[in-house]
């Protein structure tokens, strides 16, 4: 998972500002932490909702989810 996020990051944000890009490889640092060496393959929905429920701060939480949302 932590190589498609990476991808993402440097590719999948066309006409994102490099601020709003670095807040989010802040804001996916602690999902990486629980779930980044996990193949994208096997990763479940079950996995991502724990590695949300890991961000101590609803708000980081509710934009993880919405760019998760956006991307799929």
């Amino acid at each position: 998972m932590r190589e498609a996020v990476a991808d993402w990051l440097r590719e999948g944000l066309d006409g994102t500002s490099d601020r709003t890009r670095t807040l989010y490889e802040g804001l996916l640092g602690p999902v990486l932490d629980a779930i980044g060496a996990r193949p994208l393959r096997v990763l479940s929905a079950g996995d991502v909702r724990m590695a949300l429920s890991k961000l101590s701060v609803p708000q980081n939480r509710a934009i993880v989810r919405h760019e998760v949302a956006r991307v799929e």
